[in-house]
């Protein structure tokens, strides 16, 4: 009597792992992090108004990885700004001047808030809302030429 209970709690068990795992397997499984967008702007000398980098499927924490440089230096001095805007659940985000890129006449060079010509930021952002950039000038852009990549990955 005890085996037959034994070997009844037994199958049971068995049963629920085997249900467990075939539906389980149906589900797609995301492996973290995700690359969502890249951008690679070479070769750029004028300003870019506010331009959509990607637009989430899902709420998620996402991580955004910078590269800009001066190319061709400015004939006069003057400033670059990046700009970054996203939505979260307090409303509209924004890192203005996230990164300002130095255009001095002399050698090329480069200048970023954070960690010199590279940086990064992470920011929760929700689903159908785009994320988005912006590249502004101190002033009259001077025959400067930079350029400007990053990643957006998603984390969570």
């Amino acid at each position: 009597m005890h085996r037959a209970g034994a070997v009844l709690i037994f199958t049971v068990l068995l049963s629920w792992s085997a249900l467990g795992q075939a539906a389980s397997s149906g589900r797609k499984k995301h492996k973290f992090p995700e690359v969502v967008a890249q951008v690679s702007l070479a070769g750029q000398t004028n300003p870019i108004p506010t331009t959509t980098i990607f637009t989430p499927n899902t709420d998620g924490l996402f991580r955004i990885s910078v590269y800009w440089a001066n190319t061709v230096p400015a004939s006069t001095d003057f400033t670059w700004s990046l700009d970054l805007g996203w939505t979260d659940d307090a409303g509209n985000e924004a890192a203005q001047s996230f990164m300002i890129l130095s255009a001095e006449s002399g050698a090329p060079m480069s200048y970023s808030i954070n960690t010199g010509n590279g940086s990064s930021l992470t920011f929760r952002a929700n689903a159908g809302a785009p994320v988005t950039f912006s590249v502004k000038a101190n002033s009259t852009p001077s025959s400067t030429t930079y350029e400007l990549f990053f990643v957006v990955e998603q984390l969570i």
